[in-house]
Parts: structure tokens; sequence; C-alpha cells
């Protein structure tokens, strides 16, 4: 991932498209990077992308690949999403690792206007959520690493 930049450590949800179209989100857990589009996108709005894809219909069922797994990721790969987690050095190493598969991905076209005016339109077109561990390919995607303001 290519760093440009750094952002105040929060929690953050955030979605991008791989080379099929389909969707996948990403929490960073306060400390994953977060690409600079999104923060910039989203610095003056009050928007909540994690409750928003929450309110997505449910589309099928999720595979969890992951022990550690919080129960909201099943409710998200159950919308269509295949989900990435942030991984700390101790628990996997500092990447964003595939922790649920949607028994049926989504695409953009699959969200509603409401859900599609709150996220960033963002794609790896060199990434494949479902035959990839974890995120590998960002392409040009610049990044902001976390920070505590502490």
């Amino acid at each position: 991932m290519k760093m440009n930049r750094r952002y105040v450590s929060a929690d953050s949800v955030w979605v991008a498209s791989d080379r099929h179209g389909v969707l996948g989100v990403f929490d960073s857990r306060g400390s994953g990077p977060i690409p600079t589009v999104v923060i910039d996108a989203t610095a003056d709005k009050d928007c909540d992308a994690h409750a928003a894809l929450l309110d997505l219909p449910v589309v099928g069922k999720a595979n969890h690949l992951s022990m550690d797994w919080d129960p909201v990721y099943t409710q998200l790969a159950e919308r269509g999403l295949f989900v990435f987690d942030w991984m700390t050095p101790g628990h996997g190493g500092d990447q964003y690792w595939l922790v649920a598969i949607p028994e049926r991905p989504i695409t953009w076209a699959d969200l509603s206007p409401e859900v599609a005016a709150i996220v960033v339109e963002l794609s790896f077109p060199n990434a494949e959520y479902g035959s990839e561990r974890y995120l590998t390919s960002t392409g040009d995607v610049e990044f902001a690493d976390a920070y505590s303001a502490m």
C-alpha cells in the first residue's frame, strides 16, 4: 500500500470493488490505513457507512474464514459484501484479511441510492476478493496511515 499521509486514529469502514465489480467492506479497527479519497470525500459529512450497509437487504448466507470474528461481519456478508478486517502485527500482520465471504456477492449497482450516496466508489482493478486471503493489490490508490492524537 502506498502511504502518503496520516489521519487521526478512528474506527472506520469503507467499501471498494474488485476487478469483477463485487464489493468488499474494510474495517480499519482504528489503526488500519484508509484510502485518502475516502477521507477527503467524507471529512465534512456526517455519514455512517457501517449503519447504511447494515440497512441493505439480506441476499444470502455468510461463510466465515476466521475464528476471531465479529457478529457484524456475518451481517455484512449476508448482505453480499466480502468482509476484510485490519490485522495488527501480533494478529496476522499489518494487512486487511478476508474474514467473511458472501454466498451472493453484490456490486455497486445493487446498492440503494441512499447507501450509494454515502459510500465512496473505489475500485481495486487487480484484486480478486474470493481468491485472495488478504488484500494484496491496491494499484495506485493512496492511503493514509493512522496515528494517535493523544
